[in-house]
């Protein structure tokens, strides 16, 4: 397909990133435009880039400032002041960045902490769940439970059987 053509097609919001990425390659992809709806989707070579994701160092700052606050409420109001990003364009960028939107981030480091906590002492699960921010001990056995399949109580049993290492206190 010629240049002139390319620029000749209709461009709405949706297919620009198809035709800029068309011309910039000089691709021979014109059968993939006007695939049907019940074609398969185009191939990977033009199906748009993701980015917009955070700057490393917004990355770093988030991540930081969720692993220093697990104990406490976070909120995404100020994770994303702290980036000096809004609130909406923050969790967009985060989710680009992380795989994983802003809760469920969180959910999973306060989880990961909790099984250290878990595994290296005998604190009672309720005093585990406040250590790690979670409101009480049933929002914390059921994320726990969502997110690795078995209660904390037994995590904390089979860890035990295996042998882990000698809990202090």
């Amino acid at each position: 397909m010629s240049a002139t053509a390319l620029n000749r097609l209709p461009t709405g919001r949706d297919d620009a990133h198809i035709l800029r990425r068309l011309r910039a390659t000089g691709a021979d992809h014109e059968r993939h435009l006007n695939h049907g709806a019940g074609d398969a989707d185009p191939p990977p070579s033009i199906r748009p880039a993701y980015s917009g994701g955070l700057a490393a160092w917004a990355v770093k700052k988030a991540a930081a400032h969720v692993d220093g606050h697990l104990g406490m409420a976070v909120r995404i109001e100020h994770v994303a002041r702290l980036t000096r990003l809004s609130n909406g364009h923050f969790g967009r960028a985060f989710k680009v960045s992380f795989g994983v939107t802003f809760l469920q981030f969180l959910a999973l480091r306060r989880i990961e902490r909790s099984k250290v906590l878990m595994a290296t002492t005998k604190d009672r699960l309720c005093d585990v769940a406040q250590a790690c921010g979670f409101a009480d001990q049933t929002h914390f056995s059921k994320t726990f439970r969502r997110l690795q399949g078995v209660t904390p109580s037994a995590w904390r049993r089979q860890r035990a059987k295996r042998g882990g290492p000698v809990c202090r206190r």
